[in-house]
C-alpha cells in the first residue's frame, strides 16, 4: 500500500507545516489573520487526504466507531475527560497537549507550550 504510506507522509508533512505556522504565531512573525487562514487550509488539506483515506479502508468495522468517538470527544471533551478513567484522561491529555504539561511550583502555575492545532481551532468554530 503505497499511496497510504505516501498519504501519512503528507499529513506528516502538513502538521508540520501546521507546527511552523504556530511558532511564527507565537513570535509574532504572521499576524492572527494569516494565522487563521493557514491552519484552517491545512486543517482542511489533512481532513482531505484523511478522507481519501477512509475511502480506500472502508471495509473497516472499527471505521464508525472511531469516528462516533472522536465527534463525541470534540463536542463535549470536559465530560468525556470527568467521566474518563486514569487511562483515557492521559491519552486525551497527549493528544490536546503534544508537548505535555509544566508545573511552576514558585508561582503555582500550570503552562502548555503547545496545543494540538486541531483541538485549537475548536473554540474558533464554535463561534460560527
Amino acid at each position: 500500500m503505497k499511496t497510504n504510506h505516501f498519504k501519512k507522509n503528507k499529513i506528516s508533512e502538513l502538521n508540520k507545516n501546521i507546527e511552523k505556522v504556530e511558532e511564527k504565531f507565537i513570535l509574532g512573525d504572521v499576524n492572527k489573520e494569516l494565522y487563521t487562514k493557514y491552519i484552517a487550509k491545512y486543517t482542511s488539506e489533512i481532513e482531505e487526504v484523511q478522507k481519501q483515506m477512509a475511502k480506500m479502508n472502508l471495509g473497516s468495522s472499527n471505521l464508525d466507531k472511531c469516528l462516533d468517538l472522536v465527534v463525541n470527544f470534540c463536542r463535549k471533551p470536559l465530560l468525556l475527560w470527568k467521566k474518563g478513567k486514569i487511562g483515557e484522561q492521559t491519552i486525551f491529555q497527549d493528544l490536546l497537549f503534544p508537548n505535555g504539561i509544566i508545573y511552576n511550583r514558585k508561582n503555582d502555575e500550570v503552562r502548555t507550550s503547545r496545543i494540538n492545532s486541531i483541538f485549537a481551532l475548536i473554540p474558533e468554530i464554535a463561534t460560527f
